[in-house]
């Protein structure tokens, strides 16, 4: 967590553009449904589908 927040603190207070970085640090994996939907699973266990 400690990582994460530093990570958050050298970056500027909006994103403009994808941070590979950040992305790696709040997601644990994204699963392809056989519907064509993504489910996105974050570190923190909270799952969202899209």
């Amino acid at each position: 967590m400690k990582a994460f927040i530093a990570e958050l603190d050298s970056k500027p207070n909006l994103l403009e553009e994808f941070d590979i970085d950040i992305w790696c640090y709040l997601i644990e994996k994204a699963i392809v449904n056989q519907d064509g939907s993504i489910t996105f699973i974050f570190n923190n266990g909270k799952e969202i589908s899209l």
